[in-house]
């Protein structure tokens, strides 16, 4: 089976953050990168349901804590 996670991209004051790098890492150190939208929002398709993977962003003005995401069937954040 295969997930999707997605987000959005917001500031502390919840405005969105357009062109932020979103890095997903999967426990094996396999990484893939997608820009957030002019909205801010972002999407990784067919991940492996069961896996752990650390979602990372980067943005030129604003700084980010990696967290530690389990993918199961159903996922919300």
């Amino acid at each position: 089976a295969s997930a999707v996670l997605g987000g959005r991209a917001l500031t502390t004051t919840g405005r969105s953050i357009a062109d932020a790098r979103i890095t997903l890492t999967d426990s094996n150190g396999a990484s893939r990168m997608v820009t957030s939208n002019s909205s801010g929002f972002y999407r990784f398709e067919s991940l492996q349901v069961g896996r752990t993977y650390t979602i990372s962003a980067a943005s030129k003005r604003h700084t980010f804590r990696a967290q530690v995401v389990n993918v199961g069937d159903s996922l919300v954040i």
